[in-house]
C-alpha cells in the first residue's frame, strides 16, 4: 500500500499549517511524526487519509489521487484515529468497536460472524474484552482512548495512522500501546503512521522519524540520524544530552535548558 504527498499546501486563515510539504510512507514501516506544537503533524496526518483536502498539491494512494477514491474505499484501507476524537452517547464499548466494521458492510445490512470476530480481536488486543459492554461514559479517559483504538483496529485495514494515541494513558498502558503497535507492525506487516508528542517513544518504536517545523519537513531518517542535539535545539529550543537506549540502542534525549524565546533560534 503507497502513500505518497507531493507539494502539499495548507492554510488555516493567514497562517500556513503545510508548506510545499512532499513526503512518501514506506509499506511496511512504523513512521512517527514528531515536532513541536502547531508544526502541522495532525493537519498532515488528516490529509494523508483524506479527511482534510490540502489547498495545493495532492495525495496519492496506490498511486491515484486520493481525492478521486470513495470514502469507503480509502476506510477499507486505512484507518485513522485522530485526536480527542467524540462518540454519541449511550455507546458501549463493543458499539463503538463496531462502527470500525461499516467500511465492509452494505447499506442496512447488520454484522456478521466476520465482523463480531474482528471486534472481539480488537477488544482482545486492547485489554478491552472485559468492558465490552460497558458504556463509554463510565469509562476513564485511557480506558475510552483504548476503546476507540479497538475501533480502529477492527477496521482492518493494511494502514494504521494514529493522532497522539497516548494521550489519556498512564505509564503502563503507554508502553503497552507501543508493544500493541509494534506487534501490529512486526507480526502482521501493518503500516503505521503515528503522532507522537515523546521523541523517546518515538525513537524506541519507529524505523523512521520524521521531523515537522513550521509546516516542512526539519529532519527525516532513522531515529539515530534524525535525534542529534543540533536538531533538537533548532526544532524544539532545547539543549539536551543524548545517551544510548540501554535496552534497543536508540537515542534518548534527556533535556536540560529551555529557550523561551522559542524553537529555531540558535543559543
Amino acid at each position: 500500500m503507497t502513500i505518497e504527498a507531493r507539494h502539499l499546501h495548507f492554510h488555516y486563515d493567514n497562517e500556513t499549517v503545510l508548506n510545499d510539504l512532499s513526503l512518501s510512507i514506506i509499506p511496511g514501516e512504523i513512521t512517527a511524526l514528531v515536532g513541536p506544537n502547531g508544526s502541522g503533524k495532525s493537519t498532515l496526518l488528516k490529509a494523508l487519509s483524506r479527511i482534510l483536502r490540502p489547498q495545493s498539491g495532492e495525495v496519492l494512494l496506490e498511486g491515484k489521487p486520493i481525492q478521486s477514491w470513495s470514502a469507503r474505499a480509502v476506510a477499507r484501507r486505512l484507518a485513522l484515529l485522530p485526536q480527542s476524537p467524540e462518540a454519541p452517547m449511550g455507546l458501549s464499548v463493543r458499539d463503538l468497536a463496531g462502527y470500525g466494521r461499516h467500511p465492509w458492510r452494505r447499506a442496512f445490512q447488520g454484522s456478521g460472524p466476520e465482523d463480531r470476530a474482528a471486534v472481539d480481536r480488537a477488544l482482545g488486543l486492547t485489554g478491552m474484552t472485559s468492558f465490552a459492554d460497558r458504556m463509554l461514559g463510565s469509562l476513564s479517559g485511557g480506558q475510552r482512548q483504548r476503546a476507540w483504538i479497538a475501533m480502529a483496529l477492527s477496521q482492518e485495514t493494511d494502514v494504521l495512522m494514529l493522532d497522539e494515541p497516548t494521550s489519556f494513558l498512564d505509564m503502563a498502558h503507554q508502553v503497552e500501546l507501543m508493544q500493541l503497535v509494534e506487534r501490529l507492525n512486526v507480526e502482521e506487516g501493518r503500516t503505521i503512521v503515528i503522532v507522537l508528542h515523546d521523541l523517546n517513544q518515538a525513537a524506541r518504536i519507529a524505523h523512521r522519524m520524521v521531523v515537522l517545523n513550521q509546516g516542512s519537513i526539519a529532519a527525516d531518517g532513522k531515529p539515530a540520524e534524525v535525534m542529534t542535539a543540533q536538531m533538537l535545539r533548532r526544532v524544539f529550543g532545547v539543549e539536551s544530552d543524548l545517551i544510548s537506549d540501554p535496552r534497543r540502542g536508540t537515542p534518548l534525549c534527556l533535556p536540560y535548558a529551555a529557550y523561551f524565546s522559542g524553537p529555531d533560534l540558535e543559543p
